[in-house]
């Protein structure tokens, strides 16, 4: 079933044509834990996920800070890519506080311009951000 989407935005700056951001309500997804007054986010035809989740709803306010961080040609460069390797042995904060866990992807840009890795361990299977804050790597 296609989704209907209640908006779309494209993004151009002087310098650049920027990406196309379309919403959906998030009430489309409500096996998915949608509900009403929040939305989900398309991003040039990629779904917006944030900390690996496979759906993320945003508020309106954080579908505002999205677009200005899109906006911003300064803070949408995307970082050199981590060092991390297929196949690297980790620990990662999962579902029961700190554990080993594999690398199972080179690291990933995602539509956001951050890097993210997948890493499977005992009892999860998740991507992580590649930076430096808590609850990532």
């Amino acid at each position: 079933m296609e989704q209907k989407k209640i908006a779309h935005i494209l993004c151009h700056t002087e310098q650049d044509t920027g990406p196309k951001i379309e919403i959906f309500p998030s009430e489309q997804w409500q096996t998915a834990g949608g509900k009403k007054g929040f939305y989900r986010v398309r991003i040039d035809r990629l779904w917006h996920c944030e900390d690996g989740e496979k759906y993320s709803f945003l508020s309106p306010e954080q579908i505002g800070e999205l677009m200005v961080n899109h906006l911003n040609l300064e803070t949408a460069k995307p970082e050199p890519k981590p060092a991390f390797r297929a196949r690297q042995h980790i620990s990662v904060k999962g579902p029961n506080g700190w554990t080993r866990g594999m690398i199972g992807s080179d690291p990933i840009l995602g539509p956001d311009k951050r890097w993210r890795v997948w890493v499977r361990g005992y009892g999860f299977s998740k991507f992580y951000l590649c930076d430096t804050q808590e609850d990532k790597l």
